[in-house]
């Protein structure tokens, strides 16, 4: 259309019309010749006009033209050819005097014995409101259309119509399979129009109408949303709408509208339905505005057909790419072809032609064949060789695909430990054995479509892998491959290394499966005992889901949500078990929208067994915990799994979306520890709905020493509030996150016995600054053996100077290592009275830090009960959130309570330390907390000194001197805790009774004054007043 209206006016329509007169489209005969353009490529129109004429004083011109696409690679290809184009020049009046369309669906001929299938998904809805049409636009068809719809969550990009302004549809107040006057399916949907939607300003200047091409889009929307809401996209991840090719369609057009008009109808006559291998529809379209009709296209075909998720992401396709490490291979006489990145992550969402070349290109439309999973479970970078003849299915065939590790992989980040979890290694070396059996050519034998999935393995891993490790290389040998009945059975030698030393050697055997073969499996065999494990009663119930469960905190700790594969723990019994040393239930709720359906498999979406066996792990890893088997080990982690030992698992089912609950059971069968650390052994079995599909025999995890949490070699820590959350809830001033004083102990207490091995305490440790932690923060712990007077030990944060030159470690806290010389008794305590220890505002420390249940105060001194499972504080070294909860018994704000010495304009905060530690901090069980005030350091009243103690079994194994400093409060925190909360964070103020009115400035008569040092007394802790007042 732009196209035409700038070649008639080069040809000097303008002249004539002399802006009185406005062009607009009549009709025209279109027809698609291929796909529909892809970035990248470019539109060459070639235009012709074919005559003119003038009725009475309109004018009126006839134009043909033709569409190719210039691919990015400069050849092209025809896309579409419009025929007798007609267009002409009108006046408002004569606009306004349009009949409008004519045609009326009662009088149209249509085919008599036209092909209408029913419904893919039974009694759709009939009426569909905006959020509706936003959800499917928006990728979420589950959402829009219904219970029936259930798999495409697991979609990884699934058909859909556009979002934002480009959606035209509003209410689809009709939708009818059976409706219309021809009764074979209707549409009714109704978009109001206003004078402020988006294409009134670019078309045209001077004359806002609505494009006649974007009544169209919204017709195709409405047949592209018919065919959704009868359930034809549903097992059509990846694919796309398109109309249909080489048919002609005569599109009519006697309307418009403007920004005066109210209302515009889409209507979908349908005349045709095909369900099969590429849905289609036939319908006729109707636009009306206003009542008036505007817009007609006869028998206009719509169709799904394939495509693939990376069309619609080729950045990703940069990375990897002509990789001269990645191998070439040749099949038949074609081209040679590479197998770098690009082609692994097209064996798992592209066109299989991409992945394989010319050898698989029968699968780039509906047949489908077995993928690779996506990311972000796809772990691997390149084929480096290939042995064997491409496609000639020959045992002894072997491949050499290579890993490149990242630093910064999510599944390091997610796991309870810096190391590489065993469910990601176990893919690293089987997903290579699914390459080869594609390159081999399984599946060009046969003419149905087939499945891939693993049946059992035997393995053992000798070595982890980390985050440093690099590049790991997987060798596989076909060993054996058999054909029967439509299946085909392969197994595979496969070994892993890093560099030289192999970390991983295992056997394994895949099959090819039609999808019948899934119809009724039947699952493993299952014992009495077994079953017995499964339908016992609950006896417990432990969410593993909150991340403040036990399970999921400390050193030793379960995996974050995204790789937790247990929800909770129904059942435990210590001595359970045929070796009466455990027997142990969870359960995972199925989401069909969990991450690794999308990532495995593009089009067969299922659970990958690996997940299924970390499951195992995890359960294992949560009795081991419960047993207290990482005690007296430093700094204690698990191992991805048991090293040196073997494991064998076997599948004989699948978990898939349409389950609804997976359980875990697992017998521990040995216990033990070696030169490496504590160990447990257990039988295991995975369940989907009841029925047992995986087991592993004596599947091991070990309890090996590690370093303490997020170091690295020099001891350098990232910290992140986005990450690491339960900073959040510590706002000395409900403004920025700060690190806590017991925190730097923790982490200075285990640099201190990383140095120097069995160190007991640390002496005259002074906070000299605040580490606020208000986005990523850089701390570093240092020790220094040569100090004057004995070793130092040092916690350092980043500055960020505005000269980078500047940027540089500062010392925020130090100490001298070694515990200091015995405290003195605490004096007893006397008469109290209970108080609510995190009532009112007591303190500014969110649920993370409230380890206390109880506090009772007294004169001068307090006594709390401390609960160490409790809160979310990662636990660290020492439980860094139990020692901060130390201080929960102190009443900071109103030390006035326990000296008449201390005013109360003043809060204290921790400022100096002597601590001396006896023995491991306990996990679980009560912790009582003595605090006593015992005067002030020396002469000067800021300075007041108490006495802290934690005791757990009549065991002291904290005891510490702390030195708070008095901060004045200002004019900001004298107000009443909730009222200053309120206006910290930025709150409304209170309006009830009683509420102060809380301000740095102060009122005197009229006028309103701020004092400078009002603004100093309410800033002491860095940028308060800013974040308040915004700068």
């Amino acid at each position: 259309g732009q196209a035409d209206l700038f070649l008639i006016s080069y040809l000097g329509a303008d002249f004539l019309n002399a802006g009185e007169r406005v062009y607009r489209l009549l009709g025209c005969e279109m027809t698609w010749l291929g796909d529909l353009p892809k970035i990248g490529e470019t539109l060459v129109y070639d235009i012709h006009i074919d005559g003119h004429a003038a009725q009475g004083d309109v004018r009126l011109f006839f134009f043909h033209y033709d569409c190719h696409v210039r691919r990015a690679d400069g050849t092209t290809r025809p896309a579409l050819q419009v025929r007798g184009g007609q267009a002409g020049f009108f006046t408002e009046e004569e606009l306004a005097d349009s009949a409008g369309i004519l045609w009326r669906p009662e009088t149209q001929e249509i085919a008599a014995d036209a092909r209408v299938d029913p419904p893919a998904v039974p009694e759709p809805k009939r009426r569909f409101e905006r959020a509706d049409l936003e959800a499917f636009a928006a990728g979420r068809p589950w959402e829009c259309f219904g219970p029936g719809f259930l798999r495409t969550r697991t979609h990884t990009r699934t058909p859909r119509i556009q979002e934002g302004r480009m959606l035209f549809l509003d209410t689809v107040e009709v939708l009818d399979p059976e409706g219309g006057p021809w009764g074979r399916g209707y549409l009714k949907a109704v978009t109001p129009i206003s004078p402020d939607d988006w294409y009134f300003a670019g078309h045209f200047k001077n004359d806002p109408c609505m494009p006649g091409t974007l009544m169209l889009e919204g017709c195709v929307q409405a047949m592209a949303f018919y065919l959704s809401a009868l359930g034809f996209g549903v097992d059509k991840d990846g694919w796309r709408f398109q109309p249909i090719e080489h048919e002609t369609y005569s599109l009519r057009c006697r309307g418009q509208v403007t920004p005066t008009s109210q209302e515009l109808t889409y209507e979908i006559f349908v005349e045709e339905l095909h369900d099969g291998p590429e849905p289609l529809i036939y319908a006729d379209l109707l636009c009306t505005v206003d009542g008036l009709g505007a817009f007609h296209a006869r028998r206009f075909g719509l169709k799904l057909t394939p495509s693939w998720p990376l069309s619609s992401q080729p950045e990703l396709l940069a990375e990897g790419a002509n990789d001269p490490r990645a191998a070439v291979a040749t099949y038949r006489d074609t081209a040679p072809f590479r197998f770098d990145m690009p082609s692994l992550l097209a064996c798992a969402w592209g066109p299989p032609s991409t992945a394989f070349g010319p050898m698989y290109e029968r699968f780039d439309g509906v047949r489908r064949t077995p993928r690779l999973p996506g990311p972000p479970y796809l772990f691997a970078s390149r084929v480096t060789e290939v042995g064997g003849v491409m496609g000639g299915m020959e045992s002894g065939s072997t491949i050499e695909l290579e890993y490149d590790v990242p630093e910064d992989a999510w599944y390091f980040d997610e796991n309870g430990a810096r190391v590489m979890p065993f469910a990601v290694l176990l893919e690293a070396a089987l997903q290579p054995c699914g390459w080869t059996a594609s390159y081999i050519g399984s599946t060009l034998t046969s003419d149905s479509d087939l499945l891939f999935r693993n049946l059992d393995g035997k393995g053992t891993i000798t070595a982890e892998v980390f985050p440093e490790s690099g590049t790991l290389r997987t060798v596989v040998k076909v060993r054996s491959i058999s054909a029967s009945s439509g299946m085909i059975i392969e197994s595979f030698d496969v070994r892993c290394y890093l560099g030289e030393t192999e970390v991983y050697q295992l056997d394994t055997v895949f099959g090819f499966f039609p999808p019948s073969a899934f119809a009724n499996q039947a699952g493993l065999p299952t014992t009495e005992a077994q079953r017995a494990l499964f339908d016992a009663p609950s006896n417990v119930h432990v969410d593993l889901t909150s991340e403040s469960a036990p399970a999921r905190r400390g050193t030793l700790r379960l995996a974050d949500s995204m790789l937790l594969m247990i929800d909770r723990v129904t059942y435990l019994d210590p001595e359970g078990g045929a070796e009466g040393l455990g027997a142990l239930r969870a359960e995972k709720d199925v989401d069909p929208d969990e991450w690794f359906f999308k990532a495995h498999f593009y089009q067969d979406p299922v659970q990958p067994g690996s997940l299924g066996i970390e499951a195992m792990l995890q359960l294992l890893q949560f009795f081991m915990i419960e047993a207290g088997l990482g005690e007296g080990i430093a700094h204690p982690r698990f191992e991805g799994i048991a090293t040196d030992l073997p494991h064998v698992w076997k599948y004989r089912g699948q978990v898939v979306p349409e389950n609804t609950l997976i359980s875990t059971t697992l017998e521990i069968v040995e216990t033990g520890t070696d030169d490496k650390g504590a160990y447990a052994l257990a039988d295991a079995s995975l369940w989907a709905d009841g029925k047992r599909i995986y087991e592993a025999r004596r599947l091991g995890m070990r309890i090996v020493p590690g370093q303490a949490d997020n170091l690295d070699d020099s001891g350098e820590e990232r910290l992140d509030p986005e990450v690491d959350s339960w900073l959040c809830d510590h706002r000395p001033t409900y403004t920025a996150p700060a690190l806590p004083m017991m925190s730097m102990v923790d982490r200075m207490m285990a640099a201190a016995r990383r140095e120097r091995g069995d160190v007991d305490g640390l002496h005259e440790l002074e906070v000299l600054r605040w580490v606020v932690v208000d986005g990523p923060t850089r701390i570093r712990t240092e020790v220094d053996p040569g100090a004057a007077d004995g070793a130092e030990v040092r916690l350092l944060v980043w500055r960020d100077a505005q000269t980078p030159a500047l940027s540089r470690f500062e010392v925020a806290a130090r100490a001298k290592v070694g515990a200091p010389a015995p405290l003195a008794p605490l004096e007893p305590l006397g008469e109290v009275r209970a108080v609510d220890p995190y009532a009112g505002d007591r303190l500014f420390h969110g649920p993370a830090f409230h380890l206390a249940t109880s506090l009772e105060m007294g004169e001068g001194g307090a006594r709390a009960s401390l609960d160490p499972a409790a809160g979310a504080v990662p636990f660290g070294a020492l439980h860094q959130g139990l020692l901060d909860a130390a201080t929960h018994a102190i009443p900071h704000g109103d030390l006035s309570a326990w000296s008449s010495e201390i005013g109360e304009d003043v809060v204290g905060y921790p400022r100096r330390l002597d601590v001396r530690f006896d023995g491991d901090a306990p996990r679980q069980g009560e912790v009582r907390c003595e605090a006593r005030f015992v005067g002030f350091e020396g002469e000067d009243r800021r300075f007041p000194v108490f006495r802290v103690q934690l005791v757990h079994d009549e065991r002291v194994f904290a005891d510490m001197r702390l030195v708070e400093i008095l901060m004045p409060k200002g004019p900001i925190g004298r107000a009443a805790p909730a009222d200053r909360r309120r206006f910290l964070e930025g709150r409304a103020p209170a309006r009830e009774e009683g509420a102060e009115r809380v301000a740095l400035s102060r009122r005197e008569g009229d006028a309103t004054v701020l004092d400078p040092r009002d603004v100093a007394l309410s800033d002491w802790f860095p940028g308060t007043v800013e974040a308040v007042y915004g700068g």
